[in-house]
């Protein structure tokens, strides 16, 4: 796991530099980016208190943005859902905003992932060391 949680962290750094050429790049490159050290931050096992803080402020950052292109990707589902990856070199807002839409609901979900890991690593923590404290208290 920890392998492919680098191969992700690659992945999203990878992500991150194809948006230089993007008309919003620096939102991308940052979110993208986040994503990139959350993958690496996970595989490492990090567990503190800011990873989790950073990990909820992704959610409710892509969150608020996917529900701000909610209309047009509807709009793109509407106009008979066209393939999102056949016309790359094409700039239709539409198609462009749609693929927005499913980046952040990726990037949501991914992070929503990594938080629910965390979250299992630092209980496990607790009940680990609620038990060695237990432990030492009767010895």
């Amino acid at each position: 796991m920890k392998y492919l949680l680098f191969v992700l962290s690659a992945l999203f750094f990878f992500f991150a530099t194809l948006q230089f050429n993007d008309p919003d790049p620096v939102a991308w490159i940052i979110i993208y980016g986040g994503l990139g050290v959350f993958s690496a931050l996970t595989a490492l096992e990090e567990t503190r208190t800011y990873f989790r803080y950073a990990m909820l402020a992704t959610i409710l950052v892509s969150g608020i943005w996917m529900f701000s292109l909610l209309p047009d990707f509807l709009f793109w589902l509407d106009m008979g859902a066209p393939n999102l990856l056949s016309s790359w070199e094409e700039n239709l807002p539409m198609i462009e905003l749609a693929r927005e839409f499913v980046g952040l609901g990726i990037c949501a979900v991914v992070c929503g992932y990594y938080l629910h890991v965390y979250a299992s690593r630092t209980e496990i923590g607790e009940n680990t060391r609620s038990a060695i404290s237990r432990k030492a208290a009767t010895a």
